[in-house]
């Protein structure tokens, strides 16, 4: 097990020791404006000072070229969206998504995801080749760089199995990537969200009901499990999930029963860089419910 990826943002803090020291939580102590520099014996603040600006405009030029990047990329994203699923995001399911269209932009495309009652209806991606160690973090479904990045799957599970872990980023867009989920952990947010619809070119759309949200260490290695033995093992681990939820379905136990699949979505809790935690959003496919038995009333 590993962290779970970060957010990318504009600001820092600092984590605590759980956190793998190759993370970016641990900020570089900032260099002090009244430091002085010498060569030879000569003190030249001003050279120090020239440094700066140039520094500090370079930074502005930077964020403007990723602002704008991530302009275009909200709003081919909207298109996107448009194009696949209409007006409804239950079109998905019943018109059925134009996979060979969406693998000609982007070949890495493995799945669609809407989520009801939030903004969230994207494509995701599988990190694989070139595209592999966190691409997707930085890049935007087309390829090119931006804060916004693109939804993609945990390369240790697929998009048929027992549990499905999503990562996408919260940013300062309220509405855009995972940021509606980003407090799910608080009552009043998870009460908002609906069902998840999970739509593969191979098995068409499946249907995931909020069973639970929690806010947990970046290193949660409770939430890194994929395979199980059987229905009871998925129960078993969904059980052990609920005890550090925040908030959870009012019908879980019943949500547990009857769970066959596991779908994670998994976001920082805020845009900035460094954040140590973890917002895990759960849902869960259910099983069919069996056909109650017809009795034969016999009169007299």
């Amino acid at each position: 097990t590993g962290a779970l990826p970060a957010c990318r943002g504009t600001s820092r803090r600092r984590c605590g020791p759980r956190l793998r020291q190759e993370s970016t939580c641990s900020a570089a102590a900032p260099l002090s404006q009244t430091a002085i520099m010498s060569v030879g014996g000569r003190r030249i603040r001003p050279l120090f000072k020239r440094a700066m600006m140039l520094t500090a405009t370079l930074l502005a030029a930077t964020a403007g070229i990723m602002a704008a990047g991530t302009s275009r990329s909200l709003s081919r994203y909207s298109t996107l969206e448009v194009e696949v699923i209409g007006d409804s995001p239950n079109n998905a399911a019943k018109e059925g998504i134009d996979w060979p269209s969406l693998r000609k932009e982007n070949p890495d495309v493995v799945g669609w995801l809407t989520v009801e009652g939030t903004s969230i209806s994207y494509p995701v991606t599988s990190e694989r080749g070139e595209h592999a160690g966190g691409w997707y973090l930085k890049h935007d479904f087309w390829g090119r760089a931006s804060t916004l990045g693109c939804p993609y799957i945990d390369p240790r599970c697929t998009t048929e199995a027992s549990h499905i872990l999503i990562y996408g980023h919260t940013v300062d867009a309220p509405d855009s990537m995972f940021t509606p989920l980003s407090h799910a952990y608080e009552q009043q947010t998870f009460s908002l969200i609906g069902d998840a619809h999970w739509s593969t070119p191979e098995h068409g759309d499946a249907t995931f009901k909020p069973l639970m949200a929690i806010n947990v260490d970046a290193l949660y290695p409770d939430i890194q499990q994929f395979r199980f033995a059987s229905n009871s093992g998925l129960r078993s681990f969904l059980r052990s999930l609920s005890k550090d939820a925040s908030c959870c379905a009012e019908n879980k136990e019943e949500l547990i029963e009857r769970a066959r699949r596991v779908l994670s979505l998994v976001t920082c809790p805020s845009p900035h860089e460094g954040e140590c935690t973890r917002t895990i959003v759960i849902f869960v496919q259910l099983q069919a419910r069996s056909r109650p038995l017809r009795t034969k009333h016999f009169q007299p």
